[in-house]
């Protein structure tokens, strides 16, 4: 017909359009830990349900009903993401001439369900971590807690990102492999605190080879169930259960003290 445009991509099918054309283009701008937890997401919440269907007979109701579906098992953040998908999909749709409109362009993100209680650390919590932990995961944690650190930035320090009173943050260990920071913003110094330091210190003078040039040595766990379990079995069984306990805790370590001697809190 004479003013249509003519469809250059083999089949209008959504997932024909998401797996030859649009994944492509996103893992050009992804990096690898965004792709690993991204696609998966994207064929269990968007693919299967809308895989076989033509483009243009998706409708906006359609598309909405799904993300409302969605929200009631999922949260704010991977709903969010899914209508993102969802207008990036279609806009590239709409650029090949795979789609004549985009039916995403007025989706909302709906109410979603209640998010988990949150439970912060307490005082008492960190204290008991301090005293249960050998030096090195203790040292880990503070860095984490204090410095605010990401386990996969702590795991990529080396020895000349320690400075006397500060840290730099360049690098990070992502599933065994070095990479660069999660977000640009990621890159950064900061001040350590001083039972931090005190802790590095110690570490130091323990390091049997400090090749090459790292604070800490690091192996990939196969799992997160043996992640957790290779700290626990240094220790005795009263350690173990103070362990156990730890890891029933769940949320952010977050907390209004401020550490006093010896990284204790008051």
């Amino acid at each position: 017909m004479p003013g249509r445009r003519e469809n250059r991509l083999p089949c209008s099918r959504f997932d024909n359009l998401w797996v030859p054309s649009t994944l492509p283009i996103a893992r050009r701008r992804w990096k690898n830990s965004t792709a690993t937890t991204t696609e998966p997401t994207i064929n269990l919440h968007l693919v299967e349900p809308l895989g076989p269907r033509s483009l243009n007979s998706i409708s906006r109701e359609e598309l909405q009903s799904l993300l409302d579906e969605k929200a009631r098992m999922l949260s704010l953040s991977v709903v969010d993401h899914l209508r993102w998908h969802l207008m990036a999909i279609y806009r590239l749709a709409m650029s090949e001439g795979a789609a004549d409109r985009n039916p995403a362009t007025s989706l909302y993100t709906p109410k979603c369900k209640a998010a988990r209680e949150r439970r912060d650390l307490r005082p008492e919590d960190i204290n008991l971590m301090f005293e249960v932990l050998d030096l090195r995961e203790r040292l880990i944690v503070k860095l984490a807690i204090f410095e605010g650190m990401r386990p996969g930035e702590i795991l990529a320090l080396k020895l000349y990102d320690i400075g006397q009173d500060s840290f730099t943050v360049e690098a990070r260990v992502y599933r065994g492999e070095m990479d660069t920071p999660k977000t640009k913003k990621s890159v950064r110094e900061g001040a350590l605190s001083d039972a931090t330091i005190e802790d590095i210190e110690a570490w130091r003078t323990l390091q049997r080879d400090p090749s090459p040039n790292r604070l800490f040595s690091f192996r990939e766990p196969r799992n997160a169930h043996e992640s957790g379990q290779s700290l626990a079995a240094e220790h005795s069984p009263a350690a173990r259960e103070d362990w156990a306990r730890l890891g029933r805790l769940s949320g952010d370590a977050a907390c209004e003290c401020k550490p006093g001697a010896k990284g204790r809190y008051r």
